[in-house]
């Protein structure tokens, strides 16, 4: 390759969204918590990029009211729905 691969939709999520906002705030989830939330911008147009620092670990993109945008990885549940 010419080493110039397509990035991951992932990636090219982040740079849509973050494009052209500064890291505002980086701050610790709880006391104890693995989890940091980045501040990217402020007001109605920040974006949060919150790292999970677990086992597998995940970086989840949010909109300024937390509305998830785009997960790196996905986890499926097995059903637990009673009948």
């Amino acid at each position: 390759g010419d080493g110039r691969s397509m990035p991951s939709p992932f990636a090219s999520k982040l740079r849509k969204h973050l494009r052209n906002l500064r890291l505002e705030n980086a701050t610790q989830l709880g006391e104890l918590d693995r989890v940091v939330d980045f501040r990217f911008g402020s007001g109605s147009v920040a974006h949060h990029l919150i790292l999970e620092l677990y086992a597998q670990g995940n970086l989840i993109l949010c909109d300024a009211e937390y509305r998830i945008l785009a997960l790196l990885r996905t986890h499926e549940y097995a059903s637990t729905a009673a009948s």
